[in-house]
């Protein structure tokens, strides 16, 4: 469930803004998920291999897309993740 966990809020912080590779472990950290770079790196690819389009540009990874269609707005959509996220830290 920890890796569930991880790959759902490391898409919230995705869907936030484009973060480096350094401000995502660091956010995760603040979530309680102390990780290393592979484990980052097997998420990140976890989350391609689901469909969502994510892109690096500039030391950056950014959320482009989602296999997902919801008719939800920006609030609603990350308040989704939220829900979803706390139900995996259970």
């Amino acid at each position: 469930m920890e890796a569930t966990r991880g790959t759902l809020v490391l898409l919230r912080l995705l869907a936030e803004k484009p973060m480096t590779q350094g401000e995502i472990l660091d956010a995760l950290r603040d979530e309680g998920l102390e990780r290393d770079e592979r484990t980052l790196r097997r998420w990140l690819e976890a989350l391609r291999e689901a469909g969502f389009d994510l892109q690096r540009k500039d030391a950056r990874y950014e959320l482009r897309g989602s296999p997902v269609r919801l008719p939800l707005d920006e609030y609603e959509a990350l308040a989704t993740l939220n829900i979803l996220s706390s139900f995996a830290a259970r």
